[in-house]
């Protein structure tokens, strides 16, 4: 601990001693006078004082330039970084609002013409639906009305025919040449004995042929004939061969 010399007068500082006198003590002590001294409050705040080191000014100034430096780098940093991050917020906020506007759009938009597709499918189906109808109703009128004609045909067909016949035996006396030759077409292996016609027609049949025996029977159509043979006898009349004719007609058509 270092030592302070003190000089004869220099008396700043310090205080007067007090010192306090003891005048008995218990036995086998030795006696011995004490006084108390003192030392001001005042005076020791004021040594310290006196003892502290002075401020430097021009380090004080240059801490002040420091500190005020690392302040607004402080700052520079802080408003740099807010502008990046609001300038990347703001990048990354388009590019997502722009996605999201895409996809939202994009389901809208699919959404709308889907919703306009079903219609107008709709309206289609419905309309080919219509047509259909119609075209089955015209196909099962037509149905019906071949039907009818399927089994008409046959009876206007025959009526002609019967008409064209008629006709045919009042105006020609051939016919019954004709009628003959069929039925000598389908007897050639048969032996023939008599030709029955009627009594109009004898005579035209005996002129084409000769040799065979005529006959004349009133109860035969003109223009017709029934011919005898050793075994039996045919008929070649026209009505056999029209009732012929009608039944292969329905035959062919597939009607009973």
């Amino acid at each position: 601990m270092p030592r302070k010399i003190v000089k004869r007068g220099d008396n700043k500082g310090f205080s007067s001693f007090t010192f306090k006198t003891f005048s008995t003590v218990d036995r086998g002590v030795s006696v011995f006078s004490y006084k108390p001294f003192e030392i001001k409050k005042e005076q020791i705040i004021e040594e310290k004082t006196e003892e502290a080191p002075e401020d430097n000014p021009e380090e004080i100034s240059t801490l002040t330039v420091l500190q005020q430096e690392y302040e607004e780098k402080l700052k520079e940093e802080y408003e740099r970084g807010l502008k990046d991050g609001l300038e990347k917020g703001f990048i990354t906020g388009k590019e997502e609002g722009l996605a999201e506007g895409y996809r939202k759009g994009y389901a809208e938009a699919e959404q709308k013409l889907n919703k306009e597709y079903q219609a107008k499918r709709e309206d289609y189906l419905n309309l080919l639906q219509n047509e259909l109808s119609g075209i089955q109703n015209y196909i099962k009128r037509l149905h019906s009305f071949l039907d009818e004609i399927d089994g008409e045909i046959p009876k206007v067909l025959l009526n002609l025919i019967n008409e064209i016949v008629g006709v045919e035996r009042k105006i020609n006396d051939k016919l019954v040449i004709n009628i003959v030759k069929k039925a000598f077409s389908k007897l050639k292996d048969i032996e023939i004995t008599d030709i029955i016609v009627n009594p109009k027609d004898v005579e035209i049949v005996q002129e084409y042929f000769p040799g065979y025996n005529v006959i004349g029977d009133g109860g035969i159509l003109q223009g017709s004939a029934r011919i005898k043979t050793k075994i039996g006898e045919a008929d070649f009349s026209i009505e056999s061969i029209l009732n012929d004719l009608t039944k292969n007609i329905y035959e062919e058509l597939g009607i009973n």
